[in-house]
C-alpha cells in the first residue's frame, strides 16, 4: 500500500512539475524600447508587469549583455525596457534615491529585472561573473516573458 500511494504521488509531482513548466513560447522578434527612469517608475505605480534593465552607455557590461540580448530577441518575443542611467537629467545618488524602493538590491550596471504587477518578482543576476544566453533563457522561461499570446482564430 505505501508503495502505491508513493508511486501515486511521485506521479503526480511529475505530471504538476511537467504542466506548469511548459507553455507556448512565441518566435517573433523582441524588441528593446528605450524609456526615462521617471516612465519606469510610472509603470510600477500603474502596476504594469514588464522586464527593464538599468544600463550606463559606456559598461562594457551593459554593452555585452545588450550585444546578447538583441541577437536573442531575433526568435524570442520579449519585450525588454531599457533605462540608460547617466542619460538621465540627475546624479547617480540622485537616481539610487528613486531606483531602491522599487528594486533593493540593485547595485551595479546591467540591472535586468521582471517586475509583476509594480512589484519586483526577480532579479537577474550574473552566474560565475555573467550573464549568458542560456542564463537569460532559462529566466525568460521562469517568467514566461516569451510566452505566445492565444489567438481567437
Amino acid at each position: 500500500m505505501k508503495r502505491w500511494i508513493l508511486a501515486a504521488l511521485s506521479l503526480s509531482l511529475i505530471l504538476c512539475g511537467c504542466a506548469s513548466s511548459s507553455y507556448k513560447r512565441s518566435t517573433e522578434r523582441g524588441e528593446i524600447y528605450k524609456i526615462s527612469l521617471a516612465a519606469m517608475l510610472d509603470k510600477v505605480q500603474r502596476k504594469d508587469t514588464f522586464a527593464v534593465m538599468l544600463t550606463q552607455t559606456y559598461c562594457g557590461y551593459c554593452q555585452d549583455f545588450e550585444e546578447m540580448l538583441t541577437a536573442y530577441l531575433k526568435d524570442h518575443d520579449i519585450t525588454m525596457y531599457n533605462v540608460i542611467l547617466d542619460e538621465e537629467e540627475a546624479t547617480p545618488q540622485e537616481n539610487l534615491e528613486l531606483i531602491r524602493p522599487v528594486f533593493p538590491d540593485f547595485v551595479s550596471t546591467p540591472g535586468i529585472f521582471y517586475v509583476e504587477k509594480g512589484v519586483e518578482k526577480s532579479h537577474l543576476k550574473p552566474k560565475d561573473g555573467e550573464i549568458d544566453e542560456s542564463l537569460l533563457d532559462e529566466w525568460v522561461q521562469e517568467y514566461q516573458l516569451d510566452r505566445k499570446e492565444e489567438s481567437n482564430e
